[in-house]
């Protein structure tokens, strides 16, 4: 297995409880709580990519 690089807030990722999976030879937080929980989370954020209409 190669070395995988971590980003310097690797330890804070894992500390808050990230599932980290190799992306480009880099360990990287992919997931915290779940998807549906994340997504429901922040409505505000999916909200406002809407009003960007050219």
């Amino acid at each position: 297995m190669t070395d995988l690089k971590k980003t310097p807030l690797y330890e804070e990722h894992v500390a808050l409880g990230s599932k980290m999976a190799e992306v480009g030879g880099w360990l990287m937080p992919i997931q915290y709580s779940g998807i549906i929980e994340e997504h429901n989370q922040y409505p505000s954020i999916r909200g406002s990519s809407v009003s960007l209409k050219c």
